[in-house]
């Protein structure tokens, strides 16, 4: 069995993953994707 060793966790933003002209700024830019949270608040707890 291997033992377990815990969990790696790694926390990224997108500052640091992508550049400023990247085709996921403009998007984020573009798009409101507040609808999603909107939907969603029921199923998770703030």
């Amino acid at each position: 069995m291997i033992p377990f060793s815990g969990i790696n966790l790694k926390r990224f933003t997108l500052d640091q993953l992508a550049p400023s002209n990247h085709l996921v700024r403009k998007m984020e830019a573009s798009i409101d994707f507040s609808f999603i949270y909107d939907s969603m608040e029921d199923m998770f707890q703030r």
